[in-house]
């Protein structure tokens, strides 16, 4: 190469350092200014925080002057008017910080700065919250002590009025006081026509609540009705928070927004769920202009649920196509044909994929290891059987979450291994790759095979057909039962109308004991739904579609004795509320998710129960509720030994000495406590 040539290579070298320096200095200024406007917002808010704390510690006062009130109103309101700038200095902190964390790599100083944020977010909303609360605090107190002027000059005016009053009377004449008398009977015969008008319309009022309150009887019509109205109003409410959440979600928030819509979504489906089976419970009763109007309500809001769910459907895809890469990698480049490599294939990349593919490694040796402790055969017990399906849905959850990583890390792997010059170091990532791929693969079709035999064996599980079949039994009896009573007449004898009460309050207890294990298995049976669309059988269909009819009838009954039970208290002069704390209680009791297990065989008693019925109209039939109180008396079994164990040793503890320091331990202990007392070693006890 001749010295021209090197020249030329030289100044061309020089050159591009010239460049190059100046470009990073460019940068370098461009980010020690965004460094130094960061810290500059975070100090003016940390200045504004501190003087709005200052000022509203100094409110906190034990009384308050109300001729203060004035000046403590602007100046809560001059506090108030801080916090927009305040919030337009934190968009601009969240501007500087993104900026920020762009170019930076020290993750102490990530984490730093985002906490930063984080916290002076936080504070002021805690601030302005609490400012809010002064205001709306020193409002109702100036309102009232306006109020309490006004009434102050009212009452000065009418002691005013009373005093000239009086001075007219003291100095009236008789003709002026026979006027005045003439008047006040005036008055006198308005204010008793006003007297009869008020009766007359307070008649009215209590003949309009007769029939609404307290009418002559209740009919299944009249119940269906109104719970179908509030189900409506439920519904309405619902679907309103459906349409804002699916309003509300965008590219950024669409993580974070998708378990909030799918679990408001899940809401409504079981309000529509619940007003279609109430319609048709009231179209099943009578016929008329009134029904038809309902039904209509009912399919305007079913329609609406639908549009909605079409609606997400189409938001859900586009977010989805429009989701960038993670981003924790930086994939803005084009690649022409003439480069090997991608300049912005960096090694903070390389770094942050071999950190994920660690992790997702690490995850699959956990889920292998839990697919390893199953079973061969799924439980055959229900309850256990319920227990293990939760369990593999939330895996089965856990795993749809690491779906779209894997994807990502496939594509950003090739992506990497394409544009290196290390051969090998591109022949380990895609030997990598292929391996967690073959494991992902291996994890999802035992997870598939695993779901698969959970499926079999709830379907040829006989205790989980057998409490099915039991469970609609008994509430088809109960059905009837309330059907025999129906239509409730609150003019007969009250002995039969309390005897009445007190069988529709047991029939409630019996029902919140019992719905708790009908929806238990209806959720067991719809999360197989959720994952088995394509292998599901006909009998998995009927016994899911029947799990959601019993769930939905024993709702509505549930409600409905709820309110003849209100109507007849009403109309006994009873205290119609219940006691929801024991009900809560009663609900939480471990043994009500066995309550299958000791059904009664309704099919073999069917008729003993209407020998019973010949008997004794009033009486419910309650043993499907014994398998509830046999688990209790099991654990009560199994605690008293344990119990008398540690009385035991309770025992021989408080026989022990206290210690070795003293003469009594030599005589007073537990070997010698049986021999007789001749004499006291360390004299005669006190008198």
């Amino acid at each position: 190469m001749s010295h021209a040539a090197k020249y030329n290579c030289l100044n061309e070298q020089h050159s591009y350092c010239i460049t190059t320096a100046e470009s990073r200095l460019v940068d370098i200024e461009s980010r020690l200014r965004h460094w130094d406007k960061y810290n500059s917002i975070k100090s003016t808010l940390k200045q504004s925080i501190s003087y709005i704390e200052r000022e509203k510690y100094s409110l906190q006062l034990v009384y308050i002057s109300l001729k203060e009130i004035s000046k403590m109103q602007n100046k809560v309101n001059e506090l108030q008017m801080l916090f927009p700038q305040i919030e337009q200095d934190l968009d601009d902190m969240q501007r500087e910080t993104s900026e920020i964390l762009s170019f930076t790599k020290d993750e102490h100083i990530m984490i730093q700065i985002r906490s930063d944020h984080g916290k002076l977010s936080q504070q002021t909303a805690k601030l302005k919250e609490s400012i809010e609360t002064w205001i709306e605090f020193l409002s109702r107190i100036a309102n009232l002590h306006e109020h309490f002027h006004s009434k102050c000059d009212q009452i000065h005016y009418n002691l005013v009025e009373l005093t000239r009053c009086l001075e007219d009377v003291k100095i009236d004449s008789l003709g002026a006081s026979q006027h005045h008398l003439n008047m006040l009977k005036n008055e006198q015969l308005r204010l008793v026509g006003i007297k009869d008008t008020l009766t007359t319309t307070n008649e009215i009022r209590d003949e309009l609540k007769q029939p609404l309150s307290h009418g002559k009887s209740i009919t299944a019509k009249e119940a269906y009705q109104y719970q179908l109205e509030s189900a409506l109003v439920e519904a309405r409410g619902h679907l309103e928070n459906l349409h804002t959440a699916i309003n509300e979600i965008n590219v950024n928030n669409f993580m974070t927004s998708t378990q909030k819509v799918s679990k408001v979504s899940a809401t409504c489906e079981s309000s529509i769920e619940l007003i279609k089976h109430l319609n048709l419970m009231v179209l099943s009763e009578t016929q008329s202009d009134e029904e038809d109007t309902m039904n209509k309500l009912v399919t305007i809001e079913c329609d609406k649920f639908t549009q909605y769910q079409t609606e997400w459907r189409s938001k859900q895809q586009k977010l989805e196509e429009l989701r960038s890469f993670p981003i924790a990698y930086n994939f803005i480049c084009v690649h022409n044909d003439d480069y090997l490599t991608c300049p912005l294939c960096t090694n903070r990349n390389w770094q942050q994929i071999d950190n994920d593919l660690w992790r997702l490694e690490q995850w699959l040796q956990m889920a292998e290891a839990n697919q390893k402790s199953q079973h061969t055969n799924p439980p055959t017990d229900i309850d256990t059987l319920e227990d293990t399906i939760q369990d593999h849905r939330e895996f089965l959850l856990d795993l749809d979450s690491h779906k779209s990583i894997i994807k990502s890390l496939n594509i950003v792997g090739e992506h990497l291994a394409t544009h290196t010059l290390d051969t090998e170091k591109a022949v380990r990532l895609r030997e990598r790759l292929q391996a967690d791929n073959q494991r992902w693969e291996k994890v999802c079709s035992l997870a598939s095979h695993w779901q698969s035999q959970l499926h079999h064996a709830l379907m040829d599980n006989k205790e989980f057909h057998r409490t099915v079949t039991e469970l609609c039994a008994w509430l088809e009896q109960t059905e009837n039962k309330i059907k025999s009573s129906e239509p409730i007449d609150l003019t007969s004898d009250m002995k039969l109308i309390e005897r009445k009460y007190k069988t529709f309050r047991e029939l409630r207890s019996d029902l919140v004991r019992c719905e708790p294990r009908v929806v238990s298995l209806q959720e067991t049976t719809s999360q197989l739904t959720k994952y088995l669309e394509a292998n599901k059988s006909q009998q998995f269909d009927e016994i899911y579609a029947k799990l959601t009819d019993l769930r939905l009838r024993f709702h509505s009954i549930r409600r409905l004795v709820e309110m003849y039970t209100i109507k007849i208290a009403a109309a006994l002069g009873y205290d119609p509320t219940f006691d929801t704390n024991s009900i809560a209680s009663v609900d939480t009791l471990p043994g009500i998710q066995g309550v299958s297990g000791s059904l009664t065989r309704v099919a073999g008693q069917e008729s003993n129960a209407n020998a019973q019925e010949g008997e004794d109209d009033e009486h419910i039939n309650t043993t499907v509720l014994t398998r509830s109180y046999r688990f209790l008396g099991r654990v009560v079994r199994a605690s008293l030994p344990i119990q008398a164990m540690l009385l035991l040793l309770l025992g021989v503890v408080t026989l022990m000495p206290h210690g070795e320091d003293y003469s009594c331990t030599l005589t007073n202990n537990f070997a010698r406590s049986l021999e007789p007392m001749l004499r006291y070693p360390n004299g005669p006890p006190p008198i």
